[in-house]
């Protein structure tokens, strides 16, 4: 009995659509919509594909900070490394000479070879209090190992704020 119900909708449904340019156009947009919102839900909000955006999230601020932060150590630029920091951070550092102790140590690491070559975002998770952490893998050459890429995990906390709170 049932079958026979399903049946005769299904007949009714495709002989609309045939019949219908108008009814087929909408339903064709609505089937492609359902497509895309499928493919939206299963690489854009996961975080593994390549529609993700590595700042899509429930923070009220985006942050690019931990990238600066990679930037400014691939360039050897002190200043980007400096303005990614949150208040607290650059306080810590200040003690030990601030920005321009930064640039020095970012200038002995070019002078011996240091290179950051490859930076890979892993993913991000945002945290209750407003806070998140990022995760990134890093691929370096150092002076004792000048022909090997080696890799080393960055996770930084950012703050409220999308500065970085900490480094680890």
């Amino acid at each position: 009995m049932i079958g026979r119900v399903v049946k005769r909708v299904l007949h009714r449904v495709v002989r609309a659509l045939v019949l219908s340019r108008g009814l087929a156009a909408v339903f064709a947009l609505l089937v492609v919509a359902g497509i895309g919102f499928g493919i939206y839900q299963v690489y854009g909000l996961v975080g593994g594909g390549q529609l993700a955006f590595p700042h899509v999230g429930t923070q009220a601020v985006s942050s690019n900070a931990a990238e600066e932060f990679l930037r400014g150590n691939q360039t050897y630029n002190a200043q980007l490394v400096w303005d990614s920091l949150s208040d607290d951070s650059r306080k810590r550092f200040e003690g030990a000479g601030g920005a321009q102790a930064l640039q020095a140590q970012l200038n002995s690491a070019r002078d011996h070879g240091v290179k950051l070559e490859k930076i890979t975002f892993v993913g991000k998770q945002d945290l209750p209090d407003g806070t998140s952490m990022q995760f990134y893998l890093v691929g370096s050459r150092g002076p004792q190992s000048s022909s090997q890429l080696d890799y080393v995990p960055y996770v930084f906390t950012i703050d409220q704020a999308g500065k970085i709170a900490k480094v680890q």
